[in-house]
């Protein structure tokens, strides 16, 4: 089985920080980005597949544009699949984030699993939430299905891709695709203790 993760296509978030937190539409850009995507899963019309998204607006919208596309009856919303949320950091950008809180933030870049956002989702409790929709998704779905399809956001799809390639939490930045993109992996089996 393949697995094809599928980064939503582009919004208007100004730059500023969008996670769960924020739950913003595609823009035409995004739509475009994710309806030109069709030519290049073109090979999936007639298979066996899941398409799962994010249960936020742009992801959702990305997910529907694709099922149109390689007529997919289904698509499975799944929270565990949102983005980590900001808290308190949502819609402001980097520079504000740094200006307001500058050790919390610097502490957090350098290592998220010691640091949080005020308000914020903690970087662990994201991490669990998308491995556990993985495991879930092993023990469902292996070798009943051709292809699943993921439809997310860079961060989940960065944890993801670090499962998929068995690889530790900080190799997540090799992973970062560009919105209106996807990554693809056969599905490795996953257990619940790495």
């Amino acid at each position: 089985m393949k697995v094809i993760l599928i980064r939503h296509g582009e919004c208007d978030s100004n730059g500023c920080y969008t996670g769960s937190g924020t739950d913003i539409p595609l823009n035409q850009l995004g739509i475009e980005q994710i309806s030109n995507l069709k030519k290049k899963l073109s090979e999936l019309k007639g298979a066996s597949t899941k398409l799962y998204s994010s249960s936020l607006l742009r992801a959702m919208q990305s997910a529907k544009i694709i099922s149109n596309s390689l007529n997919i009856n289904n698509v499975i919303f799944d929270n565990r699949l949102n983005e980590i949320n900001f808290g308190a950091w949502e819609g402001l950008s980097y520079k504000q984030i740094m200006d307001k809180w500058p050790r919390l933030a610097t502490a957090w870049y350098n290592n998220p699993l010691m640091a949080t956002p005020p308000k914020g989702e903690t970087f662990n409790t994201f991490i669990k939430r998308i491995k556990g929709f993985y495991i879930d998704l092993t023990k469902d779905f292996v070798g009943e299905t051709d292809y699943v399809i993921i439809v997310s956001h860079g961060g989940v799809i960065q944890i993801l891709a670090t499962l998929l390639a068995n690889e530790t939490i900080d190799s997540r930045w090799d992973y970062n695709i560009p919105r209106g993109d996807f990554l693809e992996w056969d599905l490795p089996n996953i257990s619940s203790d790495n």
